[in-house]
């Protein structure tokens, strides 16, 4: 096994290690983790069997297995941009109806202090 693959199965190991650590410290969604776990998996399979990259690079008939990897890996990038971007936009709306709540309750607990202070103390006006 050469050091190209033996660095695969390090990163790999590495990514699932990082992982859990994130899950476990609540810093990780799962719905992230599930991602980095398949890619984590892939990365160990082309490590451990480098023939599988061949395989798939002959069978869409790539010449170069390394092209393909490439490709994949540059589609997965891309895949997960564009989901980090989709999930963004998702919370900056979240953020924009928020501060608008904010907005309408500030102006009403002034209102209500208002209204406090011309009924005077005891509310006997």
């Amino acid at each position: 096994m050469s050091g190209t693959y033996i660095l695969g199965v390090v990163f790999s190991v590495f990514v699932f290690a990082m992982i859990l650590l994130g899950m476990r410290n609540s810093r990780m969604k799962e719905k992230y983790a599930i991602v980095w776990v398949l890619i984590g998996v892939v990365v160990l399979v082309v490590s451990l069997f480098p023939d599988t990259l061949t395989w798939a690079a002959r069978l869409i008939g790539v010449v170069v297995p390394l092209n393909l990897g490439f490709f994949l890996s540059g589609v997965v990038l891309l895949l997960i941009s564009l989901q980090f971007s989709i999930d963004l936009s998702r919370v900056d709306e979240e953020k924009r109806v928020l501060a608008e709540n904010l907005a309408l309750l500030e102006t009403r607990v002034a209102e209500l202090e208002h209204a406090a202070k011309t009924l005077g103390p005891k509310g006997d006006s």
